[in-house]
C-alpha cells in the first residue's frame, strides 16, 4: 500500500506505528492508498479533527481510528491507554470514528463536485492492535472492529469486510453507491485529500521582503563612509563591483559634505543616472550641483559662448573623438572666457559616480577647472569598478587612477553585494567567468529563463512574463526591460510585445515614467540604476563572449534587487550554464 507520507513522525504513537507497518506490508493492497494522521477542519461539532489513517482504494473510503493498550468504559466515561498513560474520554473511539467520516464527504464534494454517497463505499472502523475486543454494544457492530485477532490475516482483508459491511447498510438509504472504485477516482480523492504542491512566494511578496531586507542593510553600507569620509580624508576612491552600493554612497557623500556647508559638484557617465539623482536632489535644499560628464561639458561650453564651435564638431567628429578631444578642448576655450568674465564657478567638494567611464586625463583636467585646490589639494570622492564594469565603454586609463591615487586619497574597496539576490549573482557569476563574490541578500530568487527562437517569440515572452507580473499585483514602475542591443534594433521594437501597460523608454527628462508605466532602456543606459524586477534581452549567443558582451550580461543581470527574468535562444541555451 502506498503511504502519505511514508514514514511515521517521532511523535507517532508505539500503537499507530504498529498499526502503520501493518498497512503499509499489507498483501493484495496494490491500488490503494493510506493517508496517516488526516486532519480535518472543517468537522461539524469540533473546530479541527483527525483521523489516524484514511484508506482508499478499490473497495472504497475509510477513516480508521486507532486505540492501543487497555479499553475501559465505567459509568458513560470510556479509559484507554497504558497505564500511567491513559487518558478520558466521554465521546469514545466509535463516536470518533464515525464523526470523521461526513466531514470528510462533505469536504470531497466541495471540492471535486463528486458526490461519494453514490460513487464509493464509504466508511470508518476503529483498530485496537493490543487488545481482543469482542465486547457486544449498540454503538457498534463487530465488523467495524479490528483487533488482536486480525493480525494474521492481511490488513485487506478487513477493509474489504468494511466495504462489505457499509455496502449493505446503505442499502437501506436511498443512496446504493458502487461497490469498487476505478483507479483514476481513487487518484482524484488522494489528490484533493493530500495532493502534492509546490507553492513558491509570490513575485509581489518576495519584492515586499526584498525592500525590507534593503532597508535593514542600508545602514550597514553607510558605515564606510562614517569611517573615511571626514576632513583627515578629503580624497577617497571607492573601488567595488556591481551591487556593492557605489551610486547610494556616492550619494550620500554628496549630501554630507553639502551638509557641512559646502558646494558639491556630482558627475557621472549616464544621462538616466543624473536626471535620477537630479530629482531625488530637488527636494533637498543643499548646494549640489547634479550632471552627466557630456551635458555638464555643454551647459559650460553654452555659458563660455563656444555652443557654435560644439555643433560644428557634432557633424564631423565620431563620438570617440568627441569625448576624448573635441569636448575638452572647446571646454577650455569656453573656460577661459568664463574665468576672464569672472564667470567661472568653483565647488568646495566633487563627488564622481561611475568614474571608470570617465577617468582619462582630457577629462580631468575639465573637472580639475571646476575643484577649488584642484584634484592635488581638493576635496573629492570618486566611486567607480575598476574591473569588468570597465569594458562597457572601454575609457579608463589606468594611469590616471594610479595618479589621482598619489595624491594622499584613502582607498576603499567594496566587497559585499548589498543589491541581489545570492542565486542572481551566482547565475551572473557562472555566465560570465568572474569570482562569486560575497553576497549579503537573505531572500532566494533564482533566475527565470525563457526561451525564444526570434525577436517576435522573444515579444511574446515578455509579454506573458509581464502579464504574469502584473496579475500577481506587481506595479508596473517596478518593472524594467533591459536590451543588449540598441534600441532600434532591440526585440521590444522589432517583436512588438503586446502589454496592459504601456513601456516607456528612459529619455533625457524621465518625466514620461511614471508609476503606471515599464521602463526600457539599453543596458548601457542603465548603468547605476536599478529597479524590482529585470527582464533581460537580446543577450549575445557566442560561445566565447567578448570583454563588451561580457560587461553587457554583467551589469544586465545586477540590475535587479529582487527578480530576474532572462529571455534567452536554444544557442545561448546550448552554450552557457544558465542553472
Amino acid at each position: 500500500m502506498k503511504m502519505l507520507p511514508n514514514f511515521v513522525s517521532k511523535e507517532t504513537t508505539k500503537s499507530e506505528s504498529e498499526v502503520f507497518d501493518l498497512i503499509k506490508n499489507a498483501s493484495g493492497s496494490e491500488g490503494y492508498y493510506c493517508l496517516h494522521s488526516l486532519g480535518i477542519a472543517r468537522h461539524s461539532r469540533k473546530e479541527y479533527a483527525e483521523a489516524d489513517f484514511v484508506i482508499i482504494g478499490p473497495a472504497g473510503i475509510f477513516c480508521l481510528e486507532v486505540k492501543g493498550g487497555e479499553v475501559k468504559r465505567n459509568g458513560g466515561t470510556w479509559e484507554i491507554g497504558w497505564p500511567g498513560r491513559s487518558y478520558t474520554s466521554s465521546e469514545g473511539p466509535f463516536k470518533q470514528a464515525q464523526g470523521t467520516k461526513w466531514p470528510l464527504i462533505d469536504y470531497i464534494r466541495k471540492q471535486t463536485n463528486i458526490d461519494l454517497r453514490k460513487n464509493a463505499v464509504t466508511g470508518w472502523g476503529v483498530v485496537f492492535p493490543n487488545i481482543v475486543f469482542d465486547v457486544q454494544d449498540p454503538e457498534w457492530d463487530s465488523d467495524v472492529v479490528y483487533d488482536q485477532r486480525d493480525k494474521n490475516a492481511s490488513f485487506i482483508e478487513y477493509i474489504k469486510r468494511l466495504n462489505r459491511y457499509f455496502l449493505d447498510k446503505a442499502k437501506n438509504s436511498e443512496y446504493t453507491p458502487s461497490p469498487t472504485m476505478g483507479p483514476e477516482r481513487v487518484k482524484q480523492i488522494v489528490s484533493c485529500l493530500r495532493g502534492d504542491f509546490d507553492k513558491i512566494p509570490s513575485i509581489s511578496g518576495l519584492i515586499g521582503d526584498s525592500k525590507r531586507d534593503l532597508i535593514q542593510l542600508g545602514s550597514n553600507q553607510y558605515q564606510v563612509l562614517d569611517y573615511v569620509l571626514n576632513k583627515d580624508n578629503p580624497r577617497i576612491i571607492c573601488d567595488g563591483a556591481a551591487g556593492t552600493g557605489k551610486t547610494l554612497l556616492a550619494r550620500e557623500a554628496a549630501m554630507r559634505i553639502a551638509d557641512e556647508g559646502g558646494k558639491v559638484l556630482f558627475v557621472c557617465f549616464n544621462d538616466n543616472i543624473s536626471n535620477y539623482l537630479k530629482r531625488e536632489f530637488s527636494t533637498l535644499k543643499r548646494k549640489q550641483d547634479v550632471w552627466s560628464i557630456y551635458k555638464m561639458l555643454g551647459h559650460f561650453i553654452k555659458l563660455g559662448g563656444k555652443q557654435e564651435s560644439l555643433k560644428h564638431a557634432r557633424s564631423e567628429y565620431t563620438k570617440e573623438q568627441l569625448f576624448l578631444e573635441i569636448y575638452p578642448r572647446i571646454f577650455e576655450e569656453a573656460a577661459a572666457n568664463l574665468v576672464e568674465d569672472d564667470l567661472m564657478p568653483q565647488y568646495d567638494a566633487l563627488v564622481i559616480d561611475e568614474a571608470q567611464d570617465i577617468l582619462n586625463a582630457p577629462m580631468l583636467e575639465c573637472l580639475e577647472l571646476l575643484l577649488d585646490g584642484g584634484f592635488k589639494n581638493g576635496r573629492w570622492a570618486l566611486f567607480l569598478d575598476s574591473q569588468i564594469q570597465a569594458e562597457v565603454y572601454g575609457r579608463m586609463d589606468t594611469s590616471t587612477l594610479d595618479n589621482l591615487s598619489s595624491f594622499g586619497a584613502a582607498k576603499i574597496p567594496l566587497n559585499k553585494n548589498y543589491r541581489n539576490p545570492k542565486p542572481i549573482v551566482q547565475a551572473m557569476c557562472n555566465i560570465t567567468n568572474i569570482p562569486l563574490p560575497e553576497c549579503v541578500r537573505n531572500i532566494s530568487s533564482e533566475v527565470e529563463y525563457r526561451v525564444a527562437s526570434d525577436s517576435k517569440g522573444a515579444g511574446k515572452r515578455i509579454s506573458s512574463i509581464i502579464n504574469e507580473l502584473l496579475d500577481d499585483g506587481v506595479s508596473p514602475s517596478e518593472i524594467s526591460i533591459l536590451s543588449c542591443r540598441k534600441r532600434e534594433k532591440s526585440c521590444l521594437e522589432t517583436g512588438k510585445p503586446k502589454l496592459s501597460a504601456p513601456i516607456v523608454w528612459l529619455d533625457d527628462t524621465f518625466d514620461n515614467v511614471d508609476e503606471k508605466s515599464i521602463s526600457a532602456s539599453t543596458v548601457s543606459a542603465f548603468k547605476g540604476l536599478e529597479n524590482e524586477i529585470i527582464i533581460l534581452t537580446d543577450l549575445p549567443d557566442a560561445v566565447s563572449l567578448s570583454d563588451w558582451e561580457r560587461s553587457m550580461l554583467y551589469v544586465g543581470m545586477t540590475r535587479a534587487r529582487t527578480k530576474l527574468f532572462a529571455i534567452i535562444s536554444n544557442e545561448f541555451l546550448s552554450n552557457h550554464t544558465v542553472q
